[in-house]
């Protein structure tokens, strides 16, 4: 996961990231790319630092009950 106005990492090395173990990984990989975010952006709790988590929450109960 990745904020889109990310300053410390570029965009194309946090998507290689995501991208190597997908390549060669039996269970799933996901990238995301938030809109209007910073590097930090789940430093501080928030509406969106919530959502984020139940959504990666969410992910993971899904990829291991595959």
């Amino acid at each position: 996961m990745r904020g889109a106005l990310d300053t410390l990492v570029p965009a194309g090395d946090a998507r290689r990231f995501a991208d190597e173990p997908a390549r060669v990984s039996s269970t799933p990989v996901a990238f995301a790319e938030l809109p209007g975010t910073q590097h930090d952006f789940d430093f501080f709790h928030s509406l969106r630092f919530h959502a984020v988590a139940d959504a990666v929450e969410g992910f993971a109960v899904w990829a291991t009950r595959r």
